[in-house]
């Protein structure tokens, strides 16, 4: 075998070597560069259309905290992300480019037909929202437009998602065919340059390059992949201190809005004293009044939420659950009189837990306030508290109740419930959500078992130590 030949064949051989290694850098580049982004962007059009939705419920529910012009905004986001992943775009978050798949465009074309599709409704809702109450024709077309259109989300979501588990496998595999083929090439050349004496020195010199190059590519890829893991540490370490800085701005605005919300109210009480009001004045007055008190308890509830996702220390002592009870109905007795609601004691012992008052107390008294608030006239409140495995503390109404449907719900902040010809009972809608949050801090759990028309029971269930 000459040496020209052996030459010939190194050529070839490292030629072959490097393509493979752009090709599988290309494929690296794909997956890094053009469709991660991709996976980012078709849940971006999920998250902006259903933040979109939920914000579109509330003002039909009555929130008048956010404008309609907020919830389009969304919806155009999500269909500027649908239209990035056709043409391409770039924001902040990145840039993005075309995707190429002709099944992934033609599901994206979907989502965004959809996505119009359900501006649409939406609009035809907003416009009709005295005549779009839930369980009517157009609130269910409404949710049926939403339906569909996350279920496309979800194929294009899918389908990407496909293309990269597509590419990944062909980067996996081009990279163990490019690693047997150095070695199987490593191989044969070690053979030829034994069996060629006079090329011996050359062509070991050629191996040792090429086993360097190798080696150098695995450190780079090395490089690229700690790089990455950096990357994704700090994303992490952002997220939470993202967390905090939310609970501590929450924290900071609601202190901020106490002190002119208290002005507005002292000030519009000492109005009512002067005599020289009409009655129309007086109203004007106490309608002031009573917002205030409204946006009041709010800020009162978005501070003690952020104060519960800050993980405040808990403070236990020993308590009697008897005297907390009776502490709690007693202020609430003018509420009881003026709904004629009775309160009746099912306590047959003293039962004696350590734990935090002021936290336990705060769970009780939203479930007696919820339990008066929400029943008849002339209704009756039961309250239980019993001990086997747990320690149990009931509280039963014979009030309107809740459908099965809506006890999934009821624990999600500012969730309003209609009921009715009772309409939306007053409150801020944040009661059992930080319930549910304070007696999962303190080691429990809440229970509720609901039957429309026949009541409610609310049950905190935590342990004995």
């Amino acid at each position: 075998m000459t040496i020209k030949y052996i030459h010939s064949l190194l050529i070839a051989t490292t030629a072959f070597v490097f393509i493979s290694m752009g090709y599988l850098f290309y494929l690296g580049y794909r997956l890094s560069v053009e469709h991660a982004p991709l996976v980012d962007a078709a849940m971006e059009i999920k998250l902006e259309a259903t933040t979109a939705h939920l914000w579109f419920e509330e003002i039909i529910s009555g929130d008048e905290t956010i404008t309609i012009e907020s919830v389009w905004g969304h919806i155009e986001k999500a269909d500027w992300y649908a239209e990035a992943m056709l043409s391409g775009g770039q924001n902040s978050e990145g840039k993005f480019f075309p995707l190429k798949d002709e099944v992934a465009r033609n599901s994206i074309y979907s989502v965004k037909k959809q996505l119009a599709n359900f501006r649409a409704i939406a609009e035809e809702r907003y416009n009709e929202k005295d005549l779009s109450k839930p369980g009517s024709d157009v609130d269910q077309r409404f949710d049926n437009v939403f339906n569909d259109f996350i279920s496309k989300s979800d194929n294009v979501e899918t389908r990407v998602q496909q293309i990269i588990k597509t590419q990944q496998t062909r980067f996996f595999y081009i990279g163990i065919f490019l690693l047997l083929t150095s070695m199987i090439t490593a191989f044969i050349m070690l053979r030829i340059i034994i069996r060629n004496n006079r090329s011996k020195i050359t062509l070991l010199d050629s191996l040792n390059d090429a086993n360097i190059k190798l080696q150098n590519n695995e450190k780079y890829l090395e490089k690229k992949v700690g790089e990455r893991t950096r990357e994704l540490i700090k994303a992490k370490n952002l997220a939470e201190a993202s967390s905090r800085s939310k609970s501590e701005f929450l924290a900071s605005m609601s202190h901020e809005l106490k002190t002119p919300l208290n002005s507005v109210i002292g000030f519009s009480e000492l109005l009512e004293h002067y005599d020289n009001l009409n009655d129309e004045q007086k109203d004007y007055l106490n309608e002031i009044k009573e917002s205030g008190k409204k946006l009041s308890g709010l800020v009162s509830a978005i501070l003690e939420l952020s104060s519960i996702d800050s993980d405040e220390e808990i403070q236990k002592q020993q308590i009697s659950l008897r005297e907390l009870v009776y502490q709690s109905v007693s202020e609430h007795e003018p509420v009881c009189k003026d709904r004629k609601v009775k309160v009746k004691y099912l306590i047959k012992e003293d039962i004696s837990l350590v734990t935090d008052y002021q936290k336990l107390k705060k769970c009780i008294d939203n479930l007696i306030s919820n339990a008066i608030n929400y029943n008849t006239e002339n209704g009756q409140v039961e309250i239980t508290i019993s001990q086997n495995d747990y320690i149990e503390i009931s509280v039963r109404d014979s009030g309107i109740g809740i459908s099965q449907k809506d006890c999934e719900k009821i624990f999600d902040a500012f969730e309003r419930l209609k009921f009715g010809k009772e309409g939306t009972i007053s409150g801020s809608g944040v009661g059992l959500t930080i319930t549910k949050k304070i007696i999962e801090s303190l080691g429990g759990e809440i229970i509720v078992n609901s039957d429309l028309v026949k009541g409610s029971n609310f049950t905190l269930r935590l342990p004995k130590y």
